[in-house]
């Protein structure tokens, strides 16, 4: 069983794991461009 120092530290190492992808991701994302400016409905 895990104590709950532990669970924080677990949690922190999560966090900052997906602070920093999310920052990687950005920096890749292509932006979104309307191909279409009359779609075909």
């Amino acid at each position: 069983m895990f104590t709950e120092p532990k669970v924080m530290e677990i949690y922190c190492i999560a966090d900052d794991f997906c602070k920093n992808i999310t920052s990687h991701q950005e920096k890749h994302m292509i932006e979104k461009v309307h191909i279409l400016t009359n779609p075909i409905v």
